[in-house]
């Protein structure tokens, strides 16, 4: 699950993918931070169950807070990213880079900051 992902999406902002980032980071815990185009979502934590084989991760801004996001990686090349707190909202799709092109899917956006 570590890495780069594209997660496709519809927004009122007109994007059509975002880009989110996942780590390990000591203490058996994963960061990820999902980049928009008006900036991030910040640092969101989760317990690494790297023995669990559901390959589920929930991940909030602190850890062990109400999770604002469910990260499942199932069998395959994709991870769906859902958000708890906003059941009206269905699950979005992240692909890794290489996989979004193939599908000739559009790039997330480029940032100022991302340009040096």
């Amino acid at each position: 699950m570590e890495g780069d992902w594209e997660i496709a999406v519809h927004s009122t902002k007109g994007e059509s993918a975002w880009q989110l980032h996942v780590d390990k980071i000591p203490g058996n815990t994963i960061k990820a931070v999902i980049q928009r185009i008006d900036g991030d979502t910040g640092s969101l934590y989760g317990d690494d169950h790297a023995e669990n084989d559901t390959a589920e991760y929930t991940v909030s801004h602190l850890p062990r807070w109400p999770c604002p996001l469910l990260l499942q990686a199932p069998a395959g090349r994709t991870l769906l990213v859902s958000n708890l707190l906003n059941d009206k909202q269905t699950d979005l799709v992240a692909r890794r880079p290489a996989e979004a092109r193939k599908e000739n899917l559009p790039h997330p956006p480029t940032h100022p900051a991302d340009q040096h």
